[in-house]
This record gives C-alpha cells, structure tokens and sequence, in this order.
C-alpha cells in the first residue's frame, strides 16, 4: 500500500504494478509484463536453478528482465574476511549464512546463461555500486526504516574490495 501511493504521486500508476507476493507462487498470467525488475531480492530464491524458468514465463517474448543484487567482486580465497565477521558497535554482524547466497557478476552470468530460456545475458559489478549502498543504509538509518541494523560501517570497511551491487539483464527467448 506505501509503495503504491507512493507511484500514483509520481503519476506511474499505469507503468508500475509493486507486488508482494510468495516468489514461487506469482499472481500473473503468462507473457504479462513486457519488462521485469527486482532489486535487492533476487538474491534469495533466484540462486535456485529452476526458478528462472518460472519466473520468465511472466515475460513476453523477447521481453527483458533486469536485477540488482548485494554480490562479491571476487569469490573468496579461505575464510571470509575478518573485516565482514566483525561485530559491529550495534553487536550485530555482517556476514552471516544467508549472505551464501551473494555471487560474482561471472557466478551470475553462468547462471542464467545455462538456460535455454533467457538470451542476451549480461551481468557485471554496478560502477559505484558499493558508494550507494552506503548512502542508501546511511540515509534509511536517520531516516529511521532499517529492518536491520545499518551495514554502512562494513561496506566502508569493505570498499569495495569485495562486496558490491551486481547488475544483470536478459531477455525471454
């Protein structure tokens, strides 16, 4: 409902349809929507390597889909690196097991490129993608609407050396 008012503000009310629905059980029919976009959620139920098969059916032909997610520059060598298991002032910690689930731009491609179903794939490592993970947590924690506590002293920590925002896109066949 807040994003939905928030789009008849801006006059996009016949150009967005925000959802919240169950990833694996979407209320559209086929060929519905002529592009798709998923920001900072794709991460979590679209590493399943049948998901993209379902999920493009929503798409026209030829239609594009287009993700953001938290990712890796590059795979770790060893362990993870101390500086994003560290316990932060708020005693909360940034790497835990659910961020498995964040892959390179190449671990992505591959992924998708796999598929008989997606062509034109293209995935890389958002250009300042890093700087605007930190203002986005920075502004949510004055703002006051973090779900989490802020990862903003980690992404700094970080700089980019191996977290990052990964960009993808593709098209249904």
């Amino acid at each position: 409902a807040e994003n939905w008012q928030r789009i008849k503000e801006i006059g996009l009310e016949n150009q967005i349809c925000p959802i919240h629905a169950e990833a694996h059980d979407l209320p559209y029919a086929e060929g519905f929507f002529d592009a798709i976009v998923s920001l900072d959620s794709y991460q979590y139920y679209g590493t399943d390597d049948l998901y993209l098969t379902y999920f493009q059916k929503f798409l026209r032909t030829g239609g594009q889909i287009g993700i953001v997610v938290p990712g890796l520059v590059k795979d770790f060598k060893g362990a993870v690196p101390e500086h994003l298991t560290r316990k932060q002032k708020s005693g909360h910690t940034f790497w835990e097991d659910a961020c498995w689930c964040f892959h390179t731009a190449t671990w992505w491609k591959n992924h998708w490129g796999k598929l008989s179903v997606i062509k034109d794939v293209e995935a890389d490592v958002l250009p300042d993608g890093i700087k605007h993970w930190i203002q986005y947590e920075n502004a949510c924690d004055e703002a006051g609407t973090l779900m989490f506590p802020s990862e903003a002293v980690t992404l700094e920590a970080d700089a980019g050396r191996y977290l990052a925002l990964i960009r993808m896109v593709g098209r249904r066949k």
